[in-house]
């Protein structure tokens, strides 16, 4: 089947991703699981999405860009190993790479990051100018720590800008420590999640705290 829009989902597996909350590497997967439910169900199905990790001591779970569901969710719940640093430069390369070249459909790289990102501006600057060039739109969320990595911050804001063509690439910086629920983190972000993947997070939440609930009642029952 040949898609509308092809794109490369790239996480952040590197250690530090679970070195200063936790919570973040755990968010990451869930917001890519309903982004990924929300695109390919609702948004739209023609998209292909693919995989490709990030991280020094666990680079090579990649999935090519496919519109089956349950391969994406099954390749997503395997146990990637974290840990090593954060290899942005080779995400560029090896999401573009995993792109097709041939045909004149919608590409984009969505990427998560959350670790010290070890390029400079200028080369961040060509990266984004050179994928541009190609036609390749880019998503960063950018999960920070206040007072930590400043400098990849900036690296990160002048990469997306150097992509950016009438609006269609975009940034975002989320402190997880500030949200319970992996749906509060989309909803600050909703030029990049589809408005289907944050009902579905908000649904998740709804039955969460439903599941809470009744637990609850199941052991005040079982006092009396």
């Amino acid at each position: 089947m040949v898609a509308d829009e092809y794109m490369m989902i790239c996480i952040d597996n590197s250690r530090y991703m679970r070195l200063l909350d936790p919570r973040r590497y755990n968010f990451q997967l869930d917001c890519i699981r309903s982004y990924c439910r929300a695109k390919l169900k609702c948004n739209n199905p023609k998209t292909a999405i693919g995989i490709v990790t990030m991280g020094t001591f666990d680079d090579s779970n990649w999935l090519r860009p496919t519109s089956n569901l349950k391969e994406i969710l099954y390749h997503l719940e395997r146990n990637f190993v974290v840990g090593g640093l954060l290899d942005f430069k080779d995400g560029i390369i090896t999401g573009e790479l995993s792109l097709p070249t041939d045909a004149p459909n919608q590409k984009r790289l969505l990427f998560f990051t959350g670790g010290c990102v070890e390029l400079d501006i200028q080369d961040a600057v060509k990266f984004g100018t050179c994928l541009k060039g190609l036609g390749v739109a880019v998503d960063v969320v950018n999960f920070i720590v206040k007072g930590y990595f400043e400098d990849s911050t900036k690296v990160l804001e002048a990469f997306v800008a150097a992509v950016d063509c009438n609006n269609n690439s975009n940034i975002t910086h989320i402190q997880a420590e500030l949200f319970e629920h992996h749906s509060g983190v989309m909803s600050r972000a909703p030029k990049i999640f589809p408005t289907s993947s944050l009902e579905e997070g908000r649904n998740q939440e709804s039955k969460v705290r439903r599941g809470r609930i009744m637990l609850k009642m199941m052991l005040l029952l079982h006092m009396l």
